[in-house]
């Protein structure tokens, strides 16, 4: 007998992690909508408004997958009212019409609700956040949490990457963006200057189409083998690499000397405008316990391949 096509709906379907679980479900020949910003096949939807989101679900879902979020830290360090009601109240509003409606819940986390001194964080780890975006993504846990919802999953991930649609859509690609100008302004001595590529923070960058996977590997089980999927999981690849490894890599496969474009700082406390945790390894315990396949991309090898042939950025014929 044929497993059952899911009806799924993908907020922040136009972001990275968005864009990418959207395609998952389509590739797996199951009805996508998703909504974020007109553009394609993408609805339009307003989701700090409860009664534009009710009046969305006309329709039967089976799962909605929760991605849309202000994830910058330091946007929400200087919009904080703004990320409030996107991180904090929207995540409880989603649960709360999911629970109404029978619809079972994915709201994808972060990270960054743990402080970083304690690695590896396991699912039922203290949450200690040290900065507001880390603030507002646990504040948003609890509101799912606080929903009375029961058929839901939190699934915390780490900093990702994947194919993009312009550079700067992640903050790994960012790097990237600071490498390719400071290769081209070292053509330039009287005006180049080297830039500051971070060693203190431990990072576990991760691939968008490993997270996508998860994210449509739970769905079926929970809906077509009926698993009793339930509460915080989290999800991460193992490999470790600060801001300095990433441009370091960078760097070795555009075929330039990173030395001449960067140096590695470890900034003193205080001197950014937003904390960031040192190392906020994440544990996969609860995913294999539910039989689900954690096997990720490897960073430098994806990002060799895909720097060399130029196929990180998505060309309009890809959407």
């Amino acid at each position: 007998m044929e497993n059952k096509k899911l009806s799924v709906v993908v907020t922040g379907a136009s972001g990275l992690l968005g864009r990418q679980v959207y395609e998952e479900f389509k590739i797996k020949g199951h009805k996508g909508t998703a909504h974020n910003r007109v553009s394609g096949d993408l609805v339009k939807l307003n989701l700090v408004s409860r009664i534009e989101v009710e009046r969305f679900f006309n329709f039967q879902v089976d799962v909605l997958i929760h991605c849309a979020a202000e994830r910058r830290p330091d946007e929400v360090h200087k919009n904080p009212e703004n990320s409030k009601l996107l991180n904090e109240k929207v995540p409880g509003v989603l649960a709360k019409i999911c629970k109404e409606k029978g619809i079972f819940f994915i709201y994808i986390s972060t990270d960054y609700v743990f402080d970083g001194k304690s690695p590896p964080y396991e699912a039922n780890s203290v949450p200690n956040p040290i900065n507001e975006y880390g603030v507002s993504k646990l504040n948003g846990e609890k509101a799912v949490v606080d929903s009375g919802i029961i058929d839901y999953v939190i699934l915390r991930v780490p900093i990702l990457y994947g194919r993009i649609e312009f550079l700067s859509e992640s903050s790994v690609d960012s790097l990237l963006k600071a490498v390719l100008l400071a290769r081209d302004r070292f053509k330039e001595p009287s005006t180049f200057k080297k830039f500051g590529a971070d060693v203190f923070q431990v990072r576990y960058p991760t691939n968008v189409a490993d997270v996508s996977r998860v994210v449509c590997e739970i769905s079926e089980k929970r809906i077509q083998n009926q698993k009793e999927f339930r509460g915080i999981a989290q999800f991460s690849a193992k490999g470790k690499m600060t801001k300095y490894d990433m441009c370091k890599l960078f760097a070795q496969c555009l075929n330039v000397n990173g030395d001449d474009l960067f140096f590695p700082e470890s900034p003193a406390p205080g001197q950014n405008a937003v904390d960031r945790p040192e190392n906020v390894q994440l544990s996969t315990k609860v995913l294999e316990g539910w039989g689900i396949e954690i096997s990720y991309i490897d960073f430098n090898s994806w990002w060799s391949k895909n720097i060399q042939n130029n196929t990180y950025i998505l060309k309009s014929s890809d959407n």
